[in-house]
């Protein structure tokens, strides 16, 4: 027996099936956000270190790697990023998609105390590690370009 002809046959169930349908949707659709331009949440941090005069050779096995096994502890990071310049170290750290922006304020404060943790272990002459995670409030943004007489490539020079 196939679902349509069940549904012929036994019409109320099939009417009160579609009916309980379409209020649950409609109650939905009802529930959703209304932001024009949602608010989400930049789950990145970058932590940054100085270390003048030293070759990036130095800067990778004196300060990024130091920072990079400490922060390897925590279990809220799902990727690591660093790079290593001379006299700077760029650590990028993104945390994993099931913290929500609620979480995210506890899951800075121990990322911080990570590199407060290391920040003793680094060579003198190192800055203090800096670490940026308040990207403030972020909203999508679209831009559509277009015109008369160019083509794509030549647009997208432009933009």
């Amino acid at each position: 027996m196939n679902l349509a002809s069940i549904a012929i046959e036994k019409r109320a169930v099939a009417y009160f099936a579609m009916a309980l349908i379409l209020v649950g949707g409609s109650l939905s659709y009802l529930q959703l956000g209304q932001l024009e331009d949602p608010e989400f949440s930049v789950k990145t941090a970058a932590i940054t270190t100085t270390y003048p005069g030293a070759s990036a050779e130095q800067v990778e096995l004196e300060v990024t790697d130091r920072i990079e096994t400490k922060l390897q502890e925590m279990s809220e990071l799902k990727n690591v990023y660093s790079n290593s310049r001379p006299g700077l170290s760029i650590i990028k750290v993104d945390i994993k998609s099931q913290y929500w922006s609620d979480r995210l304020p506890q899951v800075w404060d121990v990322l911080r105390k990570k590199v407060s943790d290391v920040e003793g272990s680094l060579p003198p002459g190192a800055g203090k590690p800096v670490v940026g995670d308040d990207f403030g409030n972020v909203f999508g943004f679209l831009l559509a370009v277009s015109s008369d007489g160019y083509s794509y490539s030549e647009l997208e020079r432009f933009v």
